[in-house]
């Protein structure tokens, strides 16, 4: 069994399904799409908090659904690590578990050089389209300051690459490694501490080009150097976030209660 070259990316509401199935990803019907997307998208810029039970009834009044399809997108959302299943209570929100924060950067960093080495040597004309078509849904997403844009455009851009790298098993697996990733990077996106994160776009939207100036050069030294330096790019944001003062203003000092 070959494992051929990857698919294209679809357009980033369907995109997911490279880590949990492709477009449709077997789910029969509009409504079990239109769940799943729901769904994935409030877990994705936290209106469904980490930890969060999923009332299915509730949905089923919310959506305007059947169980049915409103089971179909669970177990997908499930297979995408988005949910966890609870002994005799349903499905809750995946947990944003710091300890494993380190690990997630690990996979991450090995599976972008990986990835953008790969694409380096493979990538077709049609490909480096895709990937520049990507990069202007991003810089568009930037100018109009939309973090939600910037999330999903960001998940386009890095697909386009993934796909010109020409595996479909490695871009599935990169695929739920950023679909994973989606909750932080709206973190991260989402905060701006004294004008930084314009800052942090400029170098995202400066790494952005780089890539696509190795991919069009077949460099691939340089295409996995940059990977690995656009994870560190996302790590660093992150870090910033939990480090921010957030008292600062506040003053504590005094007599204390009397």
């Amino acid at each position: 069994m070959s494992a051929g070259r990857a698919r294209k990316p679809a357009e980033p509401a369907a995109q997911t399904g490279r880590g949990g199935g492709l477009k449709g990803g077997g789910l029969k019907g509009g409504g079990a799409q239109l769940a799943y997307e729901t769904l994935r998208d409030e877990i994705i810029n936290l209106a469904l908090p980490p930890g969060q039970h999923i009332d299915e009834q509730a949905l089923v009044r919310r959506l305007g659904l059947s169980r049915t399809p409103i089971r179909a997108a669970l177990v997908r959302l499930t297979a995408d690590g988005l949910l966890v299943g609870q002994p005799n209570r349903g499905v809750q929100v995946a947990p944003i578990d710091l300890a494993t924060v380190p690990a997630y950067f690990e996979t991450l960093d090995l599976t972008q050089r990986a990835v953008n080495r790969l694409s380096a040597r493979r990538r077709t004309a049609a490909d480096l389209a895709a990937v520049e078509a990507a990069d202007r849904a991003f810089r568009e997403a930037a100018e109009r300051g939309d973090g939600t844009g910037l999330a999903e455009a960001n998940q386009l851009f890095h697909s386009a690459v993934a796909a010109a790298a020409g595996n479909l098993y490695l871009a599935e697996s990169y695929q739920r490694l950023l679909l994973q990733g989606r909750r932080l990077l709206h973190i991260a996106y989402g905060y701006d501490e004294e004008g930084g994160r314009g800052e942090h776009l400029r170098r995202v939207n400066a790494e952005h080009a780089a890539i696509i100036a190795a991919l069009r050069a077949r460099d691939e030294e340089r295409c996995e150097q940059l990977g690995a330096a656009h994870v560190e790019l996302f790590r660093g944001r992150l870090v910033a976030y939990l480090q921010r003062p957030l008292l600062r203003e506040i003053g504590v000092a005094g007599d204390g209660p009397r």
